[in-house]
């Protein structure tokens, strides 16, 4: 069993971890540490702490590849199975069919996470199946007492979004009981879903098709944030994923604004991913290069061509978009080597040295 605080329950690790990014947040703020420095120690005094018993330090082996073979062809086909008979089976049956499996993919994720009987991606990878089950499993629920609509169907989208917040609440829940960073993913997905469908739930059509692009503009400020708030307190490994969906979701509300308003809606949809690639030299931030500079470049593309092409014809329109493009490569190029440097220094100097 994994020792535990005798006063709050906690375990002991988790509390040492904590205590220790507690304090390198105070030299960093005091400017003992530079934040590249800070970050590693923080990484690696998680990699130390959550290391797993000996004999769970093999890492992915064989056997381990040849479990996840076989449990994805078993699923895939009990999926083809229940596909072929859904359309007969009651509603409590397909409840059962979903909501089983759910429950105990939840329920063996957190035993074996608990009782530390095998790996922890192992125990993690069950609850994450479970918690994307979850929106599905509540949609049924809401069937076993409500007649609802077609998923399809304009009518339906009320219920998705009463579905999609219950399933949201859910999924943060099981994210902050474990703890565990790739837990994060189903309610930021979740966020984004909510996104779409509650404009259209709360203002109706045709306004709420309006405010769908400033929606997920929101949402991914949101995710930003909240990705900002976890380093900052010292959970640097919980702030990759709200960075890399939020990094996502920003450029992809600005191409929606300006496919659909084109004009200088096309100066955000430049604005934006060109922001996130300058704001990834800041190492905290790195996640926002990569999806920076793919919207930066299919954007530089998608504007020349509809704006470019008539007036000044497709060549010269397509060598502007590809000189343009190669100046992000070459800013992606020296952001990358710049960050890469500077770990690098930090390495190679102690923190007296460079402060």
């Amino acid at each position: 069993m994994k020792p535990t605080c005798p006063y709050c329950g906690e375990p002991v690790d988790e509390l040492v971890r904590d205590a220790i990014a507690g304090q390198i947040l105070r030299w960093q703020q005091e400017g003992l540490l530079q934040p590249d420095v800070a970050e590693r120690l923080r990484v690696s005094i998680r990699s130390d702490i959550e290391t797993p018993p000996t004999r769970f330090r093999r890492g992915f082996t064989p056997a381990m590849a040849l479990v996840l073979v076989g449990g994805i062809l078993v699923v895939c086909a009990a999926v083809l199975a229940m596909a072929s008979l859904w359309e007969s089976l009651t509603q409590w049956a397909r409840f059962g069919v979903v909501g089983m499996p759910t429950i105990l993919l939840y329920a063996a994720g957190i035993a074996l996470r608990r009782t530390r009987l095998t790996s922890l991606w192992l125990s993690d990878g069950l609850t994450l199946i479970g918690a994307f089950l979850v929106p599905l499993a509540v949609w049924l629920l809401l069937g076993l007492f409500v007649e609802l609509p077609n998923p399809g169907g304009d009518a339906a989208v009320s219920w998705l979004s009463v579905t999609g917040g219950v399933s949201f609440v859910l999924q943060a829940s099981t994210a902050a009981g474990t703890r565990a960073p790739i837990h994060l993913l189903p309610p930021s997905l979740t966020l984004l879903w909510l996104a779409l469908i509650l404009p259209i739930t709360l203002l109706g059509e045709p306004r709420g098709e309006n405010w769908i692009p400033w929606a997920i503009l929101g949402a991914g400020l949101f995710l930003l944030m909240t990705g900002r708030l976890f380093h900052r307190s010292g959970h640097t490994a919980h702030s990759l994923i709200p960075n890399i969906v939020g990094a996502l979701a920003l450029p992809f509300g600005g191409t929606i604004l300006a496919a659909k308003y084109e004009g200088a809606f096309f100066a955000i949809a430049i604005v934006i991913p060109l922001t996130q690639v300058l704001l990834a030299s800041v190492p905290s931030l790195r996640a926002m290069l990569w999806p920076g500079a793919v919207f930066l470049i299919f954007n530089i593309f998608h504007i020349g061509l509809a704006r470019f092409q008539h007036s000044v014809g497709l060549p010269l329109s397509l060598l502007g978009c590809g000189l343009a493009s190669l100046l992000v490569g070459y800013l992606v190029h020296r952001i990358q080597r710049d960050s890469g440097g500077a770990g690098r220094h930090g390495a190679e100097s102690p923190p007296s040295q460079r402060t």
